[in-house]
C-alpha cells in the first residue's frame, strides 16, 4: 500500500509576482485626473444605465411600427380639426358678444 504524502513537491508552488509601488509622478497624475473627471462619473453611470436598459427593450416589428405611426398621424389630424373648430367657434362667439 502507498503512503500518502502531505508534503508539496518541489517546484510546484506558484511564484508570486512582486508588485512595486507606482512612482510619485504617476500617482500625482492619477490624482489630478481623478479630480478633473470626478464630476463626469454620474453622467457616465447614467449613460451606462441607459444603454443597459435599451438592450433589454423588445422593439416592435416594422409592420407594427408602421401601423402605430399611421394611427398617431390620424389621431393628430382629428385633434387638430377639433381644436381649430373649437377655436373658430369661440372666436365667433366672443365677436358677437363683445361687438
Amino acid at each position: 500500500m502507498k503512503k500518502l504524502s502531505l508534503r508539496k513537491k518541489k517546484g510546484t508552488a506558484k511564484k508570486q509576482r512582486v508588485r512595486r509601488p507606482a512612482p510619485r509622478w504617476l500617482k500625482a497624475i492619477g490624482r489630478v485626473l481623478g479630480i478633473i473627471f470626478r464630476p463626469l462619473r454620474p453622467l457616465g453611470r447614467y449613460f451606462a444605465g441607459a444603454w443597459y436598459e435599451l438592450r433589454q427593450v423588445s422593439w416592435p416589428s416594422r409592420k407594427s411600427t408602421t401601423k402605430l405611426t399611421i394611427a398617431v398621424i390620424i389621431f393628430t389630424a382629428v385633434m387638430t380639426v377639433f381644436i381649430v373648430t373649437l377655436d373658430f367657434g369661440f372666436e365667433q362667439l366672443v365677436k358677437r358678444i363683445l361687438l
